[in-house]
């Protein structure tokens, strides 16, 4: 595989993983996926995701606003 096409692949495996509710097995492919290639842009979006964790919910915490 070129880089480009594991990150291509690791995103399929990721979207199919999700569709058939296999959250823990999307995260290690997401985590096999930021070993080979950490600066991915599309990795912060996956772990977004998988996480449930967004910046706007982690702002709000820090201030206190309460969203």
């Amino acid at each position: 595989f070129h880089i480009m096409e594991f990150s291509s692949y690791c995103n399929a495996q990721i979207e199919l993983l999700i569709a058939k509710k296999e959250k823990d097995k999307a995260i290690a492919w997401l985590q096999t996926w930021e070993k080979l290639d950490p600066d991915n842009r599309e990795l912060l979006r996956w772990k977004f995701r998988l996480t449930g964790e967004n910046v706007l919910n982690k702002l709000s915490k820090m201030s206190g606003w309460g969203l």
